[in-house]
């Protein structure tokens, strides 16, 4: 009995050893698996088998030099650190941004279209008037007959004014004519234009970056994924020809 007591108190510190070995170890694990799984781990193990993973993806190597690659992982990796992401999941994160960003620039480009069209047609229209507008200028100060006869000899130079005018009012909505207004307007949409299209271009730059990225990060996982199905076939190969030989010995 002495015996038995002393045993189970044994087993019961080796238990109690052992869960604190698979914590730790699983602790340690899961710190491995976290680190495994950093976006930057993942772009050094795919520059470090580059060639097998494009050969087992069946994709048309390029005829970059190392130098090249080198070049290309470096700006990869520095893309990664200054936009701070470290897991796919901030990778899915930003694509995910990117795009409703761009989505809003893009229906921001089109309403700035429409704003800058028009104001460019009444500054145009306006330059048109410009050469018109000292004749319809000087008929409207006269009166009586000299105002039908000054009509009479430039009738077709102040009807044009005129109609210039008229349209002016029309699209600007104000029957005030001002030029300088305008023309600030439609430099302010043009700015903002520019900027508009600066940030698409940044944007499409971004998703490109994170899809070049993604791409490589996917290779990667396919890869581990089928070497983990083959790992278990070996294992069950393994078992069975042991098993075999030791039926043979029997």
């Amino acid at each position: 009995m002495e015996n038995v007591e002393r045993l189970t108190d044994k087993i019961a510190f080796l238990e109690k050893e052992k869960k604190a070995i698979e914590r730790k170890e699983e602790k340690e694990t899961s710190v491995q698996k976290n680190e495994s799984d950093t976006l930057i781990s993942i772009l050094m193990e795919w520059q470090q088998n580059r060639s097998a993973f494009i050969q087992d993806n069946n994709i048309r190597q390029r005829m970059d030099t190392k130098t090249g690659n080198i070049k290309d992982f470096s700006v990869m990796v520095a893309f990664l650190q200054s936009h701070k992401i470290e897991t796919l999941e901030d990778l899915l994160k930003m694509v995910e941004d990117t795009k409703k960003r761009r989505s809003n620039n893009i229906h921001n480009q089109r309403e700035l279209n429409a704003k800058r069209k028009k104001m460019s047609n009444i500054v145009d229209i306006y330059q048109a008037y410009k050469p018109y507008a000292e004749y319809l200028k000087k008929y409207e100060s006269l009166s009586g007959r000299q105002k039908q006869s000054y009509y009479d000899k430039n009738a077709d130079k102040i009807e044009t004014a005129l109609s210039y005018r008229t349209g002016l009012k029309n699209m600007s909505g104000t029957d005030k004519l001002l030029p300088k207004t305008w023309k600030r307007e439609l430099d302010e949409l043009k700015a903002e234009s520019t900027k508009i299209t600066h940030d698409l271009a940044k944007d499409d730059a971004i998703l490109g970056e994170l899809a070049e990225i993604a791409d490589k990060v996917a290779m990667v996982q396919r890869a581990k994924e089928k070497q983990n199905e083959i790992l278990p076939n070996l294992g069950e190969k393994k078992n069975i020809k042991k098993e075999r030989g030791s039926y043979g010995r029997e």
